[in-house]
Order: structure tokens, then sequence, then C-alpha cells
């Protein structure tokens, strides 16, 4: 028989034994042993230890100790901790860009992602070296795993298919024809006929029947400088045209401008990517505004630096920039997403979380939440103009007829700014045979601030140092008001139909 232990380094000891049933007799065969351990005794410094009896070999190809609570009624299995879960789900996030950029093409081909191992019993996944990040990935999240989560988030998915190129390697096109049908397998398994589709088949026997939505693909990620891209890309989204007419297809760059070459305009937007400090993050709203081209998304950014709020101010001064012009940005994306706490390879994540499910919001989990909230059904046409040093403003329309704006101001400059706000009446609310005095109003608002934002972080001590701060103030409900911004800020402000107006005194 086999126990299993966990065992402590903390003096502990050994505790909740449990004693799995013999393997069988047959050497060759492979068996899965399952049970569940039950025990009130938790914390750091745990560990899984397996304690055999008798004579002979054992091999052991997979181990896996996950809370009770990731299995439902029905059997079935979800990766995801219930905190992080919870955590990603108060994000609302609208885009999921997976399996990610270096992760997918890894440092040579022998190391990249392949959605194929990811698929099937999580038991029979041989996983892979992430070559690129330094561990060993087990495939247990997979092309399944993501299209659920998508689900369970409401988020879009954005599938990124390799091309076969790494960060080292580029296939040449004449050799690209298993890479494309890989690619064009990966979209049968998403969105194939269980009936009629090989992959759509094995996505029916993991559990799900009908297809999942997909309306947009990446070829590639950050090849655009590597050899045969373009021709590459160009076999790819013939290919993916003629299966899925209906998928929007995003190139790595901008092809229709690549100097000295054809435009190749089958695309039907390109990426740009970003890791920049925060002084340079947020400089970049220049040429966001000078940009004038195909529809871009901003599908990987982060403003780098150990975690600060000034990393996640800088980021949601950028974001309101991008908000304003977005009908040239039509996706905006931070990365990476999830790290791991003990396993810190990237310096900067949205959600850093540790072995137990535990998790802390960095500054830039607040600054994506705050947007995630106050979020609209359309852009509302905002003029910044004479604006001082360090501001930005968006604003966004609650509903289609723009009733009620969503408007965010950021303040990226140390000293306060006094604005001078001016909010048109919507069309939707005006009433021709209407005089009235202007009517103030108490405003809801929300306000992200630090007075030290180049120190200030949140840690598994401290994890509410930088948050949100909800908040009222009297302005006018149409028409010009003067705001006073603090330092290094983010205010949005919630004006429209659903405020109520108290009557002025006289005097006022």
């Amino acid at each position: 028989p086999i126990q299993v232990h966990i065992t402590s380094d903390k003096g502990l000891g050994s505790f909740a034994p449990l004693e799995l049933g013999r393997a069988q007799k047959d050497p060759q065969a492979w068996v899965v042993l399952t049970g569940k351990i039950q025990t009130e005794k938790g914390g750091d410094g745990l560990y899984l230890s397996l304690r055999f009896k008798g004579p002979g070999k054992l091999c052991i190809d997979w181990v896996s100790f996950t809370p009770d609570e990731n299995w439902d009624l029905g059997g079935r299995f979800s990766p995801f901790a219930a905190g992080v879960m919870a955590a990603l789900q108060k994000l609302r996030i609208q885009y999921l860009r997976f399996p990610g950029g270096s992760y997918m093409e890894g440092v040579t081909l022998a190391t990249s992602y392949r959605w194929k191992e990811g698929v099937g019993p999580r038991e029979m996944r041989p996983g892979h070296a992430n070559a690129v990040w330094g561990y060993w990935s087990s495939d247990g999240l997979g092309l399944y795993e993501m299209m659920g989560l998508c689900e369970v988030l409401g988020a879009e998915p954005v599938w990124v298919v390799q091309l076969g190129m790494s960060q080292a390697e580029s296939t040449p096109p004449d050799e690209l024809a298993p890479w494309l049908q890989d690619g064009l397998d990966s979209l049968d398994f998403i969105m194939g006929s269980a009936a009629t589709t090989q992959w759509g088949a094995v996505r029916a026997a993991m559990g799900r029947q009908e297809p999942w939505g997909l309306r947009y693909v990446v070829l590639g990620n950050s090849g655009c400088l590597r050899p045969w891209y373009r021709q590459n890309f160009h076999a790819f989204s013939q290919a993916v045209r003629a299966r899925y007419p209906h998928l929007h297809i995003l190139a790595n760059c901008d092809l229709s401008a690549a100097p000295g070459q054809d435009a190749d305009p089958d695309f039907d937007l390109w990426e740009f990517h970003s890791y920049r400090s925060p002084k340079e993050t947020y400089a970049l709203r220049t040429a966001v505004e000078q940009y004038e081209g195909p529809p871009v998304g901003v599908t990987e950014f982060a403003s780098i630096d150990d975690e600060s709020a000034l990393g996640g101010l800088a980021a949601g001064a950028l974001m309101t920039a991008l908000e304003r012009n977005c009908r040239k940005v039509r996706m905006v994306a931070f990365s990476p997403l999830l790290g791991h706490g003990e396993l810190r390879t990237w310096n900067v994540n949205v959600i850093t979380f540790d072995s137990t499910g535990a998790w802390i919001p960095t500054p830039s989990y607040v600054v994506q939440r705050v947007f995630g909230a106050h979020t609209g059904a359309a852009c509302a046409v905002v003029r910044q103009e004479g604006a001082p040093e360090g501001i930005e403003v968006s604003a966004v329309c609650i509903d289609e007829r723009c009733s009620a704006y969503n408007i965010k101001l950021a303040n990226f400059h140390p000293a306060p700014r006094l604005v001078s706000l001016r909010i048109k009446k919507p069309r939707a609310a005006l009433s021709w045979l209407t005089v009235a005095a202007p009517r103030t109003v108490e405003v809801s608002a929300t306000r992200l601030f630090s007075e030290r934002p180049h120190k200030t972080k949140n840690t598994w001590k401290e994890p509410q140092a930088f948050a949100p701060v909800d908040f009222t103030l009297r302005m006018a409900e149409w028409g010009e008001s003067l705001l006073t911004l603090p330092g290094y800020s983010i205010t949005v402000l919630r004006i429209g139909e659903q405020q109520h107006p108290k009557q002025q005194q006289k005097g006022q």
C-alpha cells in the first residue's frame, strides 16, 4: 500500500495519513490512485509525502494535491483556487489573451507550448519545459480550461496560434504544413462540430459538447522582425479565413506599413506590446494621440517597476488616453495576469498568489479593477484642450442613449492640478421647451491616490496600502465645474440621470 501524509518542517511532524489501494501487479501498467485527506491544520512549510511498504520498485509519473473546493458535484475539476477566481471575477475582464506570448513561442520550438499536449485527462498530459520563465509546466491549464475560464468570467477569448516560430527559430514556408494544420485543429477544438471534426469530438469527450464562441485569433507573437513571419502569416490568414471566415485576425504589427514590401490587407487589427518604466508608459499617450492607421489592440502592456503605486497610476493614466482614443484602440489587456509569489521571474503582475490560494491585490490590480467597474456601452466624445501637464481625461456612455457618463481624470504629476470640466448635456436628455437654472448635484466618485507613489506597495502584511476611496462631491450636473485633482491620482466620476439633484438655497 501507499501511504500519503502531510509533513511539516516546523515541528508539526506528519499528520492526516491516507492509505491508497495497492498498485496493479502488472509492472508495465499505469494506474491512477485517488483519495481524500481531511485535516484542520494548515499553513506554510507543509509538504505532501508518499511512503511505501514492502520490497520492489514503484514509478510515479504524476501527483496532484488540490483543495476539495476545486471539484464540483459532477466530479469536474477546476484548476483555479477559489480565492484567485474571486479576484479575477472582480476585475470584470473584457479580453483574455492566451496561452500568452513568450510562453506560447518558447525559447526554441522544442520548448514552445503545444496545445494538443494540454488536452485530455490531466494525468495523461506530458507537460513541457517552460524555458522562457524557468519552470516545468504540467499543462494542467490547457486550452479547454482557458476557454472555460473565459466563459465563467464573461471575457472575450483571444487565442494565440503558433506559426512555427520561437524566439530562436523560424519555420520556412515550405515546411509550414504541420504547424498550419495544428493551428486549424486548435480552432476546430474550440469551435468545430463534435460530430464532424476530430478535435471537436475530443472536446466533447472532455465534457463540452457545444462549441465555444471565438471572435479573435492572433497569428504568432512578436514575430514581425523574425524570418518568414510575413509569409507564414499570409498562409495562416488565408487558411483561417477559408475555415472560419467570421474570425477577426490580429497581426503582430501593422503589415500595411512594412517598409519596402507590398501591403497585406488580410488582417483586422494589429498588436502593440509595451513594457516600459512608469514615466515611459505615461509618455506613450502622445503616440496614441498622433496615431493614424489600421485599428490596433494593446494586447500586452505593463508599467514596469517594483509593483509600486506609481506603476499602477502610470498604467491608469495611459489607459485613460487609450479609452479616449477608443476608435483607434479596440482592445487593451494588462499583462501578465497571474504570478506566484515564490517564483518571481517577472516583477509586475496583476495578481500575486501563493500555494494556499491567498493573493495580493497589486496596485496594477487595483487600477484594473476600478477601470473594469466603470466601463460603458460606447465612447463619449472628449476634447482635451489646454490641459496642464500630467492630466488625462476620458469618458464612456453608460448606455446607448448616453444618458449618463463614467468620467476618468488622471493626474500623473506630483502637484495638485486645478482643471475645468465642461460636460455637455446628452441629446437624449434634452427638452426643447424647458428653461431652468443650472442644477448642482451630488456626484458619486472613486479616487486612487498616493502621497508617496514610489514607496507605496500592497504586501502580504499590508494588502490595502493602495486602495480606492469612494466619496461624493457637489458639482454642476451639466456645464462647467472646477475640480482639484491631487498629485498622482486617478478620479472617476459617475454623472448623469442616476444622480439626485439638490435644491439650491437662496444666495448660493
